[in-house]
């Protein structure tokens, strides 16, 4: 048994610093620590070293051995979180709708005028064509008969990525790759009178160009939106 009560503190301190354990704390503690990881080391010497078993035997014709074991369980699931993102990506559902198709404006286009219309083909009929510039929504289609859609949102002068996708019955695709614009146009253009009719801001409205380039009031706005519900609920019947 080693003698730790006859050392001091810093003896004892700095002996468990050799064997890498704290060495903070009272006498008393300092000494369990010790002893402890005597006690340890005994265990482990006393252990009997495991022997390797036989390599696994291959069937002739076979390039596996006969029987799995633990390694290669483990060497497959190591396989499995080493396998690049790209070679784990999984496929959309079958019923998933195919990216749109935005055939103007087109890639690198610099557009002079603030409304800028944006159209394409996209499936199926009927669907929902959401529109963004950059991360921003900025409109909405529906795609015809014909499979086509279209639409007119005003931007700011500025450089865009424009994307869109489909929505069929909730069912959302995937963007297509972006179409690069530039919009440059003539900022000092003066904006538009305040439509003082809600049936005439309601016209607009439905034409995707009140909330862009007409400041209105809340009031103006709750009516424009009570018109809209009205509207939709009149469609649906």
């Amino acid at each position: 048994m080693n003698d730790y009560e006859g050392m001091t503190n810093d003896e004892l301190s700095a002996l468990l610093v050799q064997y890498d354990l704290p060495h903070s704390g009272t006498k008393a503690e300092m000494i369990a620590r010790l002893e402890a990881n005597v006690k340890d080391a005994e265990v482990a010497a006393a252990e009997p070293e495991v022997e390797s078993g036989p390599s696994p035997v291959v069937p002739e014709g076979s390039s596996e051995p006969s029987g799995g074991t633990a390694i290669d369980a483990r060497a497959d699931a190591v396989t499995a979180v080493e396998t690049p993102a790209e070679e784990r990506a999984t496929e959309l559902p079958p019923d998933t709708p195919e990216a749109p198709v935005i055939e103007e404006p087109h890639e690198g286009e610099v557009l002079e005028e603030s409304l800028v219309k944006v159209s394409g083909t996209a499936v199926p009929s009927g669907a929902t064509v959401t529109v963004w510039a950059d991360a921003r929504a900025i409109g909405q289609a529906s795609v015809d008969n014909a499979e086509n859609w279209s639409l007119e949102a005003s931007l700011p002068n500025g450089d865009y990525d424009l994307t869109a996708s489909v929505n069929d019955s909730g069912r959302v695709g995937p963007r297509n790759d972006p179409v690069g614009i530039t919009v440059n146009y003539d900022s000092t253009t003066p904006v538009p009178d305040e439509p003082s009719d809600p049936d005439e801001a309601f016209a607009l409205f439905l034409r995707g160009r009140v909330l862009r380039g007409y400041p209105l009031n809340w009031q103006l706005v709750m009516e424009i939106r009570a018109k809209a519900e009205a509207w939709l609920e009149a469609k649906q019947l």
